[in-house]
């Protein structure tokens, strides 16, 4: 295994995002996530991405939560790229995070967590609206 010395550069302006690594995931940031599900294109990255946009950065926790994942997860990344039994772990350990994600969105909601037909529903249980989390 190639151990190089890895620079990570974070730009949180207003909204946006820029990020920039040595391999850690490419410029969509969501380093984790690329790296278990293989592309920034995945579905379930664009997820995460969207919610990061559109969630996480227009709060001043989320902003500094972000600041604080670009900076320490690029070689958690690569650690997970180069594993596939690991890849594999944490694509299960993030769709719960994922379905979460999508609910807040606003998106269509997948299959609860788990993709079994006789999975507990959370009708009731969340709040009916995303505008209601604080």
């Amino acid at each position: 295994m190639l151990n190089a010395k890895r620079t990570t550069t974070v730009t949180l302006l207003a909204n946006s995002v820029t990020a920039s690594s040595g391999g850690g995931g490419g410029t969509s940031g969501c380093f984790i996530a690329t790296a278990a599900f293989g592309t920034p294109l995945a579905g379930e990255v664009m997820e995460l991405r969207h919610f990061r946009d559109g969630y996480l950065l227009k709060r001043g926790w989320g902003r500094s939560f972000v600041k604080f994942y670009y900076a320490h997860s690029p070689p958690i990344a690569d650690s997970i790229r180069e594993r596939d039994g690991l890849r594999a772990v944490v694509r299960s350990a993030l769709r719960p995070l994922i379905w979460l994600a999508a609910w807040i969105n606003g998106d269509s909601v997948p299959e609860a967590p788990g993709g079994n037909p006789g999975s507990p529903q959370l009708t009731g249980v969340l709040p009916n609206r995303r505008e209601e989390l604080v």
